[in-house]
């Protein structure tokens, strides 16, 4: 690029005052570094309609490092940095919500799914986006979430010796759709007495747009259980990824 500088460097002998003779060789002097002035701004604007604004399909021969380049084809932007096209991340949002029972118990029932269901006011600890609502999580903006959710739970007897499982599951909604689920065999020798556990499940979803998301509990037992509320032991969340 022409150095810029040489446009501003006027020294103080080039101002002229009142009642100055000029000599026609002064003039003609003058006029020609105008005319270099000029030309070298003109090569400057060039420079930097050639080098910063290239808007083609395939890089542009000019590789001057600084220089920005727009992909039309795949719609990036690109630096040329250490002789080479770095691509110009655009900052993306990250959308992500966490919500818990708010202390309300809730109950499932022996060999049935139940959709775990968490109380409007007060169960949001954040929703950034406002994507969750009516128990689902609703995708605002089509991206790779991670999905977590924790489950705890309580039978009032214990299972009977013969193997029972509790699965929690991640499903999208709409023609329900299990994606993931987490599996926990009880199987203890033991009859009466209180059951306590809990179960967890964390998975990657790539969610669409207006999908929606909910988290279920199957138990595959004798006895009905109760979910336990507590803001810490029962909760959901999913953050964007990418």
């Amino acid at each position: 690029m022409p150095d810029i500088s040489t446009l501003i460097d006027i020294a103080d002998s080039d101002n002229l005052s009142s009642g100055d003779v000029i000599e026609v060789v002064e003039i003609n002097t003058f006029m020609g570094l105008g005319d270099a002035r000029q030309n070298n701004l003109n090569d400057v604007v060039e420079n930097l309609e050639d080098n910063y604004s290239a808007v083609t399909a395939s890089p542009p021969g000019d590789i001057m490092n600084g220089k920005l380049w727009y992909d039309e084809t795949l719609d990036k932007l690109y630096v040329r940095s250490s002789d080479a096209w770095a691509e110009i991340q655009q900052a993306i949002t990250r959308p992500s919500f966490h919500v818990d029972k708010n202390g309300s118990d809730q109950s499932a029932n022996a060999g049935a799914s139940t959709t775990l269901t968490w109380s409007e006011a007060g169960s949001e600890d954040w929703d950034t986006e406002g994507d969750f609502g009516s128990n689902k999580w609703t995708v605002g903006t089509t991206g790779y979430y991670i999905v977590s959710v924790q489950c705890t739970f309580s039978f009032a007897a214990a299972p009977p010796s013969s193997p029972e499982e509790i699965r929690l599951g991640v499903y999208k909604e709409g023609a329900p759709t299990l994606l993931y689920q987490a599996r926990l065999p009880l199987d203890f020798d033991t009859t009466g007495g209180t059951l306590v556990g809990s179960i967890a499940l964390s998975a990657q979803v790539f969610g669409t747009a207006a999908e929606e998301y909910t988290a279920r509990i199957f138990l595959d037992t004798t006895n009905a259980a109760t979910i336990d509320g507590t803001n810490d032991l029962t909760w959901f969340t999913a953050t964007r990824l990418i």
